[in-house]
């Protein structure tokens, strides 16, 4: 989940506050009847849930609904998000989809085919380069791998 925070200025590494997160544990109290109301508050209404998030049921129908029905934004609202912006994701995308163009999904390579394929064919070469250098901290990582081990993409 992705979490956005704005402190409102430049630095805000630099903010300093009157009081510390210590202030919590002294309005424990408060704030598990707020917390507790709003549970109860949410529950009498008899408002409809939304889909529970993966094997998180509980947690979505007492939390994530209270929260929606409160009017907060969805708390698993930027998923979907994240998972789109995930360059690891994005990477492998692009390697995938050079892959099918230029060598295709239903037969067995050797890295040496691969190889080849990728020395004429600057889209899957770089595509390739991009995943090799996130796994090997390098930028030609892929291209210098010899033998004759065989890659199926089926």
């Amino acid at each position: 989940m992705l979490c956005s925070l704005d402190a409102k200025c430049e630095y805000p590494e630099q903010r300093e506050f009157d009081e510390d997160a210590l202030v919590a544990k002294a309005l424990r109290g408060e704030l598990v009847t707020a917390a507790l109301t709003v549970l109860k508050a949410w529950h009498l209404s008899g408002a409809k849930g939304t889909e529970p998030f993966g094997s998180f049921e509980t947690w979505s129908y007492r939390i994530g609904d209270a929260l929606l029905w409160l009017g907060c934004d969805d708390p698993c609202g930027t998923i979907q998000k994240v998972k789109a912006e995930d360059p690891k994701v994005a990477a492998l995308t692009a390697v995938t989809a050079q892959w099918r163009e230029h060598i295709g999904l239903q037969r067995e390579v050797t890295v040496q085919q691969v190889i080849n394929h990728s020395m004429n064919a600057d889209d899957l070469r770089v595509a390739l380069l991009n995943v090799a250098a996130a796994k090997s901290g390098t930028d030609d990582g892929l291209l210098k791998t010899k033998g004759a081990s065989s890659m199926a993409c089926r």
